[in-house]
């Protein structure tokens, strides 16, 4: 982070602050896949918004939204109705765990 011996720890933590704000706090991911991969995909998201992402939006009330969003082309999803798991969209969509925790 710094090549200079003689910083100071008030300084330092200038430096650390400073580069936390410049970071982005979030990275966002599109992508697209085959309709026969598409369940397998949404179950492995769901898990993942379960342990990983639950843990940390515990951390930040309870919500989401700074933690992991996923989001569906609706128009694409349209074709797909009759097919989808309606109870593990909703719980991807769910925007805190306690509306997660009530889809049943």
């Amino acid at each position: 982070m710094t090549n200079k011996e003689d910083i100071t720890i008030e300084q330092l933590e200038k430096d650390i602050k400073r580069i936390n704000e410049i970071l982005p706090q979030k990275i966002k991911i599109t992508n697209k896949v085959s309709k026969v991969l598409f369940d397998p995909l949404m179950q492995h998201l769901l898990d993942f918004k379960r342990n990983k992402a639950a843990e940390a939006a515990s951390r930040m009330q309870g919500k989401f939204k700074d933690v992991f969003n996923v989001r569906f082309n609706e128009k694409d999803l349209g074709y797909f109705k009759g097919s989808i798991d309606k109870t593990v969209l909703k719980k991807l969509k769910s925007k805190t765990l306690m509306d997660m925790a009530n889809i049943k």
